[in-house]
C-alpha cells in the first residue's frame, strides 16, 4: 500500500512510504545538498559531508550508494542500504518517497548562476588544473562553448571575461532553464510529495531548520547535531560562491 505526503507551513503529516527516495529538483537548487542529507538519516552514515570551495555536495554522491534517476520507469534498488536517488526529472511517479524542491521566480536567476559556476566553472578549473575532458564532458561543455572565450581558463584569472561569460548566461540560460524547467517553479499543486520551497530552505525555529525539522519527523529519524552542523555549514557558506565569482549581482540578487 501506498501512502501520500503533502508537507506545507501550515499541513504537516508524518508518514512513510516505502524504502526508496527521490529527490526531484531542477539543476542549481541544492538537490544534491538535500539528497546526501536524506542517505546520511536513511542509513545511519558517519561520514562526514564535505563541500567543495563552490560549496557543492556533488562529491560524496559519487562515492555513495546513489545514482542519478534518468528514467523513471526503472525498478531502482539496494542490496544493502536504504537507496537514495537524485534527479531533474518532474515527480510523475507514485511509487517511492520522492521529496520535491519548488523554485520561486524570483530566485530563479540565483538558482540557475549557482547551477552554472558549480557545474561550468569547477570543469573549467579542472582543465586549468591539467586535466583534460572526457566525451561526457565536452559534451556538457558543449552549449556554453558560444560565451566563452577561446582559451577556457583565460575567465578564471580575468574578472572582466568572468563577468561577460556569467552576464550572457543570465540573458540567455536563465530564460532556457525557466521554460524547460516550468514545473518546478512556483510550483505549490504537487500532494504526493515532500515539498521544500528554495526560498525558505533555511528558516529556523527555535534554533532548528524548520525543512530538517520537518525532514526528520517524516522519515522517522532524529533530528541530531550531525545533520544541523552540516546545514548550518552550507547555510553560512551558501552566498561565498557569489561574493567569489560575481561579486558585481549583489544588487540584482538579495543576499
Amino acid at each position: 500500500m501506498v501512502l501520500t505526503v503533502y508537507v506545507s507551513p501550515d499541513l504537516f503529516v508524518s508518514v512513510m512510504i516505502n524504502e526508496n527516495y527521490i529527490i526531484s529538483f531542477m539543476p542549481g537548487a541544492r538537490g544534491r545538498l538535500i539528497a546526501n542529507i536524506v542517505y546520511k538519516l536513511a542509513n545511519n552514515e558517519p561520514s562526514d559531508i564535505v563541500f567543495t570551495e563552490y560549496n557543492s555536495a556533488h562529491t560524496h554522491i559519487d562515492n555513495w550508494d546513489m545514482q542519478y534517476v534518468s528514467d523513471m520507469n526503472q525498478t531502482y534498488s539496494s542490496e544493502h542500504k536504504k537507496p537514495v536517488f537524485f534527479t531533474h526529472l518532474y515527480p510523475k511517479w507514485d511509487t517511492t518517497n520522492t521529496i520535491f524542491i519548488n523554485v520561486p521566480s524570483h530566485k530563479l536567476e540565483e538558482v540557475c548562476l549557482n547551477a552554472v559556476i558549480k557545474n561550468v566553472i569547477s570543469k573549467i578549473e579542472f582543465i586549468q588544473n591539467g586535466g583534460s575532458f572526457d566525451d561526457t564532458q565536452q559534451t556538457f561543455m558543449k552549449p556554453y562553448e558560444q560565451f566563452l572565450p577561446d582559451n577556457y581558463v583565460e575567465i578564471l584569472s580575468d574578472k572582466c571575461k568572468l563577468k561577460d561569460f556569467l552576464q550572457s548566461i543570465q540573458t540567455s540560460f536563465v530564460p532556457k532553464m525557466k521554460s524547460y524547467y516550468k514545473d518546478f517553479i512556483d510550483n505549490t499543486s504537487l500532494r504526493d510529495v515532500f515539498s521544500i520551497d528554495y526560498d525558505k530552505m533555511f528558516d529556523q525555529i527555535n534554533g532548528k531548520y524548520v525543512v530538517l525539522n520537518q525532514l526528520t519527523t517524516w522519515m522517522n529519524v532524529a533530528y541530531n547535531d550531525d545533520i544541523h552542523n552540516i546545514f548550518e555549514q552550507y547555510d553560512l557558506n551558501k552566498y561565498e560562491i557569489f561574493k567569489k565569482y560575481c561579486p558585481w549581482i549583489k544588487g540584482e540578487i538579495k543576499w
